[in-house]
């Protein structure tokens, strides 16, 4: 399937010349039934504008949907059980439909706690791609924004740094120019994934197969630096709304005519997307509270748009977890949807040199960095990670001021200060939720601006009545207005790197049967005649000559451009929680606002943030398909290659056993000689004269043309347009 530079025609000869000889060649692997399963939910099916299954509950997002129809004829969705970790499903429409439904968040990050509080936002959290402040670009020091495509042999975490890392990376397949010593130091790879590509001089610097690779099986793999801006609501709900998930972003990813985006989308290996997300620290007293964390995820949902085809949308959201209180007032993280979330969470990393750490201590008092998540796992508990019990304990479970003190005096630099802070620490009663990892440090930190009346943090009287008005102003005061400050009264940044991949075993290709004999468990067909996907940047048009041009493009969306369009939260005080339950109600996995979000239609074409997008891999635009033209053209008696049709599955498997006395003798004539070439709708053979005539007691010699048909996927080659 391999199409280079170079004589084609002399290639496809040899190639024919191989099958008659018996030799097979290299075929796709037999299809693999796609994680992303289920009919299509359509979210926009809604009753008084509420999504509801066939029964009237609320349709929870955690749910694998099936169509059904009630007594009226009414289509109608069953929800047949929760997903599991490596599983998702389609929804019709990843935008607005109506003018209705409830923003996220304000545009302006400013106005983010008063209208969440006055309940006309859904979510606690703006979150941007770029700075609210100045030009709009976010600083340099967050990395470059970009996605870079490269095909690998396996779907393991690959971390990179820049677009220039993920090329190296990718041209270092067998053949290619090898890491140096400097570059394997910038890419986090500790399974020795390897690029299914190679670079080099010899390939005039373009990325071209590497040497014993095809084009069949293996991934695209998706790495990105995702720069953001992001503010939390000041309000006694923002810690609900942070460990239900109910934050987050969305995607939308075009493809050219020959990539089939839904079948794409359909392959999407929902068990291996990696995140490493780093934030801002908290600066007090010249030191810094760092390693505060939100973990992520894809919501396993591939939403589509109805107009388009080209086109799918993916959706980042929070992953929801929560914190219990154990026997002898410890405390112990848990998800609530583990079976479901288990993979996501412990794929959120903090990578740190060689080490990639989980977010909280696993397996006892430590954070693992091994990959394997069976080992990380409580078999016994829904697939609950092994999460560590605290050996502090408090009645105030949540309170963090001793795991936070102790944390800052030794790094603490203005001078008397620490002094005073070690005898103010031996006053703290323990820290149980703050002691866990990253997301129990930064669910603490981030209730002590507005503790809801069931998270209230104790200090014992003794302790205040020592130190009194001067150190509660001087250690507890600062304390609490630099989270504020940090987090809620102003926006903060950091950057989200983010890993996944399309299993290329479970695309299909094509809905039609012809064409998805070339296409399913094989990489894409590259768009244009030189086999390369994007240019440049990947920012521009289809055009071929573009330098940036963009058969492949992806597109961010801020909070602010995303919508409820149920309103599931409306008419719910975001206050006095345990006076009107409500909102804890309705922030539950699987039917918060965010788990409904879409992008306000305003905004799908004329909004969002244009991605770079790198693609560091060419793929074929053509097919040597070996079938018998004697037999199929000329009404002959024996199909000498076994064949059960032209264009059929299995097809480039086939081995040719020609009777030298009846079907002639083997001869490799002319690379000079014509071959035509077909489009693949096209299944008119042509007849060689040197071909054998039974019929006329005539022998004769078989030429590879006899086997070697030639077909383009594409009825012109300067265009994406599959014929």
């Amino acid at each position: 399937m391999e199409r280079q530079n170079g004589n084609w025609r002399r290639w496809w000869l040899r190639s024919a010349l191989l099958v008659m000889m018996g030799v097979s060649l290299v075929g796709p692997g037999g299809g693999v039934q796609a994680a992303t399963i289920g009919d299509v939910l359509d979210n926009t099916a809604t009753t008084n504008n509420k999504l509801l299954d066939a029964n009237g509950k609320a349709w929870n997002m955690y749910s694998i949907p099936r169509q059904v129809w009630d007594k009226d004829g009414k289509k109608a969705y069953i929800q047949q059980r929760e997903r599991t970790a490596d599983e998702g499903s389609f929804v019709k429409q990843g935008y607005s439909w109506n003018n209705q439904g409830m923003p996220l968040s304000p545009e302006d990050p400013k106005e983010n706690t008063a209208r969440w509080n006055n309940q006309a936002l859904g979510s606690i959290a703006y979150i941007s791609f770029k700075d609210p402040s100045g030009n709009g670009r976010i600083d340099p020091k967050y990395g470059e924004p970009f996605f870079s495509l490269n095909y690998v042999d396996r779907n393991d975490l690959v971390n990179v740094e820049t677009p220039l890392d993920a090329a190296n990376f990718s041209g270092s397949g067998k053949g290619g120019t090898p890491l140096s010593q400097s570059q394997s130091g910038s890419i986090f790879n500790p399974t020795q994934v390897q690029s299914k590509m190679k670079r080099s001089a010899a390939t005039n610097n373009k990325f071209r197969l590497a040497d014993g690779a095809t084009f069949d099986n293996g991934f695209i793999q998706a790495t990105g630096n995702v720069p953001i801006a992001a503010q939390i609501a000041e309000s006694e709900s923002a810690v609900d709304g942070m460990l239900a998930g109910n934050w987050g972003v969305m995607v939308r990813i075009k493809a050219a005519d020959g990539i089939d985006a839904r079948s794409l989308a359909a392959a999407i290996d929902w068990s291996k997307s990696y995140y490493y997300l780093t934030v801002d620290s908290v600066q007090i007293f010249g030191t810094q509270i760092s390693d505060l964390n939100f973990p992520l995820q894809f919501d396993h949902h591939v939403y589509l748009d109805p107009t388009d085809s080209h086109v799918f949308f993916l959706k980042v959201k929070g992953i929801p977890y929560g914190f219990k209180e154990e026997s002898g007032n410890r405390a112990q993280m848990y998800l609530p949807r583990s079976n479901a979330d288990h993979l996501d969470y412990l794929h959120n990393r903090n990578i740190k040199g060689n080490n990639a750490y989980t977010l909280d201590k696993i397996n006892g008092d430590q954070r693992p960095t091994t990959l394997n998540d069976s080992a990380l796992i409580n078999w016994n508990q829904f697939k609950q990670p092994s999460f560590f019990t605290s050996t502090e304990k408090n009645t105030a479970i949540w309170d963090p001021f001793k795991g936070m003190l102790t944390e800052m005096v030794d790094k603490i630099t203005i001078p008397v200060i620490p002094g005073i802070m070690k005898i103010v620490i031996g006053w703290f009663t323990s820290s149980p939720i703050y002691s866990l990892g990253d997301l129990g440090r930064t669910a603490s930190l981030l209730n002590t601006a507005r503790p809801a009346e069931d998270r209230k943090m104790t200090v014992s009287k003794d302790f205040w009545d020592l130190l009194k008005n001067f150190l509660c102003s001087q250690a507890i005061d600062p304390i609490l207005s630099a989270i504020s400050k940090n987090f809620m009264k102003a926006p903060f940044r950091g950057r989200a790197r983010i890993n996944f991949s399309f299993d290329i075993s479970k695309y299909k290709g094509s809905t039609d049967p012809v064409k998805a004999v070339f296409t399913q468990g094989r990489l894409p067909a590259a768009p244009y005649a030189d086999g390369e996907f994007n240019h440049g940047m990947g920012t521009g048009s289809l055009a071929k000559d573009n330098p940036d041009r963009a058969p492949i493009e992806i597109t961010m969306y801020d909070s602010s451009q995303l919508v409820d369009p149920y309103s599931v939260t409306e008419g719910m005080p975001r206050e006095k929680l345990d006076k009107d339950p409500r909102l804890r109600g309705q922030l539950q996995p699987g039917i918060t606002p965010m788990d409904y979000a879409v992008i306000d239609q305003k905004f799908v074409k004329n909004g969002g943030t244009k991605y770079k997008v790198y693609s560091n891999f060419s793929s074929w635009t053509g097919a040597i398909v070996p079938y018998d033209r004697h037999y199929h053209e000329n009404n002959g008696s024996s199909d000498t290659l076994h064949s059960n049709g032209k264009i059929t599955p299995g097809f480039s498997r086939r081995t040719a056993t020609p009777d030298p006395g009846r079907d002639g003798v083997l001869v490799n004539n002319s690379a000079s000689q014509e071959v035509p070439i077909y489009p693949i709708g096209d299944l008119k053979g042509f007849m060689n004269d040197l071909l054998p005539k039974p019929n006329e007691k005539k022998a004769g010699v078989i030429a590879p043309s006899r086997y070697a048909n030639v077909f383009t996927y594409y009825l012109k080659l300067e265009s994406p347009k599959v014929h």
